[in-house]
């Protein structure tokens, strides 16, 4: 006993210190980011027409489920009602679940881990805090880092249990309520817990089905189709989306991904497959679905982050295990040497992937100002009643308060659904349009960039300026493009 306890002791201070210096690391990151994406503000717009009594919508009286993320609507409209502005609850939301995320992230690799290594789980946490993307989606004011801690924590829940209990179930049906990939791994569950206990796991399908199936109900009929507005705005079934999700796949595996795509299959060979069947076959799942949809138009790595903490878990567990195996120095060596290379590999990415956050926190930061300055012309020459079309929505929404046109058709049904246009060979979620739609709804101002041959422009923007209806009854002022009848 005298000899264990200081051991365990140290142990335990080894592991705080992990925790402590991984939390303290996502803290000051995201301190130092303090942004929100565009995207944001239409969750925020949902949340605040629910609290004020008009449902769950974008424009009163239109129901399009121009959002992905129910459960983070929830979360919103619960800090509007609270009395807390917007922004600062997001970040703090956000911060939140990446806390979390780094717990889940630590409890999961203890999983993969034998007892006399499970010590070194916290490690896992300390690596993905110092990912900076994790810390980026946390600021953002989106619900990134809530689906990831719900889906690592059911991950991690599950592979403690074998999908036993009402915890799993609990866990998969509110990330499918947060995010449509949810669904998925609600499925892969279903489906191995009935291989691991025979008919008896058919209790995790039954109890996810009786929590999500009211949801899914209620959906359904509350707007009206069986996927979200964006999907359709979104996605289509082209070959060029698919070359374009891997091209994601590409860009992912030029950061951190090559390291934690190799570490995630040496676990496979070190820990065995079939022990965590669902693990593996729920990252092939996913990873299948990201590059499917053609991946995503903004950078860092947003789609990939929900399965970054499995992947980190596993490509630790697999260097912790392989590091015990080694029995002689020069194994053990050559295990440390690997692992420092992938070590430097990460930390050279991590050192780019800085830069670029800082550049884009100023871009982004400073299109939110200018938005908000086109917001104070926008309030002060419209009326409550008037439209107004936009390529970007989200904040021009939610500080406007008026009736918002998307062009690009994520909240928009007749955009989203009707509009015939080629997908895949644009950015994505940013290929539809329907200009003539758009100008038989008479907004008041159209805010469409002019085309500058030096920059890139979206179809709905050329498409627009090709209107000869636009060109001949739109006309500029410090707003927008206004239109030149109306009051």
């Amino acid at each position: 006993m005298r000899v264990l306890m200081p051991r365990n002791g140290l142990r335990v201070l080894f592991s705080v210190l992990c925790y402590a210096a991984a939390a303290a690391l996502l803290l000051v990151q995201v301190r130092a980011y303090d942004w929100k994406l565009d995207d944001a503000y239409i969750t925020f717009a949902y949340a605040r027409n629910w609290v004020e009594g008009h449902g769950i919508v974008f424009n009163v009286g239109e129901r399009v489920e121009g959002y992905t993320c129910f459960l983070w609507v929830v979360l919103c409209a619960l800090g509007l009602w609270l009395g807390f502005p917007i922004e600062p609850w997001s970040t703090a939301l956000g911060t939140t679940f990446g806390l979390g995320t780094l717990w889940a992230c630590a409890g999961l690799t203890k999983e993969f881990l034998p007892a006399e290594r499970r010590f070194l789980a916290p490690v896992a946490a300390l690596l993905l805090a110092a990912w900076p993307p994790f810390a980026w989606w946390s600021a953002s004011g989106m619900e990134t880092t809530l689906f990831a801690f719900l889906v690592t924590s059911t991950l991690w829940s599950y592979v403690r249990t074998e999908g036993r209990g009402l915890l799993s179930p609990v866990l998969v049906a509110l990330a499918a309520m947060t995010r449509p990939e949810g669904w998925l791994l609600a499925a892969l569950l279903s489906l191995d817990a009935l291989r691991l206990q025979g008919w008896r796991g058919a209790r995790l399908g039954l109890t996810f089905a009786a929590l999500f199936g009211p949801y899914f109900a209620w959906r359904v009929w509350y707007y009206g189709y069986l996927l979200p507005n964006t999907f359709y705005a979104k996605v289509g079934s082209t070959a060029d989306q698919v070359a374009r999700g891997v091209g994601y796949v590409k860009i992912f595996l030029l950061d951190w991904g090559t390291v934690l795509v190799v570490g995630a299959v040496a676990s496979a060979v070190v820990l065995g497959v079939r022990r965590h069947a669902a693990v593996y076959a729920f990252l092939a799942l996913y990873g299948a679905y990201v590059v499917a949809v053609g991946g995503d138009v903004f950078r860092f790595f947003r789609f990939w982050l929900p399965v970054v903490p499995t992947l980190v878990a596993l490509a630790s567990a697999a260097t912790a295990v392989l590091f015990g195996r080694a029995q002689v120095l020069a194994d053990r060596l050559a295990v440390a040497a690997v692992a420092g290379l992938a070590l430097a590999w990460c930390a050279h990415s991590s050192a780019v992937d800085v830069q670029a956050h800082r550049r884009h926190r100023q871009a982004a930061n400073g299109l939110n100002a200018l938005r908000k300055s086109v917001c104070a012309c926008l309030i002060e020459r419209t009326r409550p009643q008037d439209k107004i079309a936009a390529l970007g929505i989200g904040l021009l929404k939610y500080c406007t308060n008026r009736h918002v046109i998307d062009m690009l058709g994520l909240t928009d049904l007749h955009i989203a659904r009707h509009a015939k246009v080629p997908m895949g060979k644009g950015l994505a979620g940013h290929e539809k349009y329907d200009s003539k739609y758009v100008l038989s709804l008479r907004p008041k101002y159209i805010l469409v960039p002019e085309l500058d041959p030096k920059r890139m422009s979206l179809p709905a923007q050329r498409d627009m300026w090709a209107q000869p209806e636009f060109l001949r009854l739109y006309r500029k002022d410090r707003c927008g493009y206004r239109r030149i009848d109306a009051e």
